[in-house]
């Protein structure tokens, strides 16, 4: 599968779980569901940037990412990121989707533990 076929996928699977937490948040009513989606939401956030990304790097076909640019700035600001100084300032595409991803799954297993059911 080649790079474009794999975020396709990657985004429908977003999408639906962009469905499944709106369809589920109206329901939920305890503080341990509501810690639990809250968490589930922060993830979302953070694969929702993961696809941001990896879109920017994928369109640009380079692993840096100027800074000077809203997305990759916001990215490196949020993630706490390393900036490359040479010029123009950058950011790492891979380092910021091993970050992105990382974080996402803090997030995920914070949301598992919320519900009871993780480590």
């Amino acid at each position: 599968m080649d790079g474009k076929a794999d975020r396709l996928q990657y985004r429908q699977l977003l999408a639906r779980y962009a469905t499944e937490l709106s369809s589920v948040a109206p329901l939920v009513k305890s503080s341990r569901g509501e810690k639990a989606l809250a968490e589930y939401q922060a993830a979302f956030k953070g694969l929702t940037d993961l696809d941001l990304v990896w879109e920017e790097k994928d369109t640009r076909g380079l692993e840096m990412l100027p800074i000077r640019e809203a997305l990759p700035a916001r990215i490196a600001r949020e993630y706490e990121l390393g900036v490359n100084t040479n010029e123009p300032p950058s950011i790492y595409a891979g380092e910021a989707l091993a970050t992105i991803r990382e974080t996402a799954r803090r997030h995920l297993r914070a949301a598992s533990v919320a519900l009871g059911s993780g480590p």
